[in-house]
């Protein structure tokens, strides 16, 4: 990997203001190759003109790296799972995964 120079993430986006999010190998490489990682915003200000961002090593700026927790219902054995049925001209029932009517 010496004869790389730079790693590239490229995102573009509708707004030129927003935010990115890494996941999976792209926040993997950003923590593995740090001062040869670049992450590329690009996004489109009018019919021929376009805004570009560069920023190196983004996850060394603690000020702008905003974490998030990833919650996957379906793998937890205590979650209650529902259905909601909704009938026309009557009352909306929420009915168990068990079969129990709720009203």
């Amino acid at each position: 990997m010496n004869l790389v120079e730079r790693f590239i993430g490229v995102k573009g986006r509708k707004d030129k203001q927003a935010a990115i999010e890494l996941r999976g190998n792209e926040k993997h490489a950003a923590k593995r190759y740090a001062d040869k990682y670049y992450l590329y915003r690009i996004s489109q200000i009018s019919a021929d003109t376009f805004s570009l961002s560069v920023l190196k090593n983004p996850l060394q700026d603690p000020e702008i790296v905003e974490h998030s927790v990833y919650i996957e219902l379906d793998r937890s054995s205590k979650k209650e799972e529902f259905e909601i049925v909704v009938q026309a001209n009557t009352s909306t029932k929420l009915v168990e995964s068990n079969s129990k009517t709720i009203t």
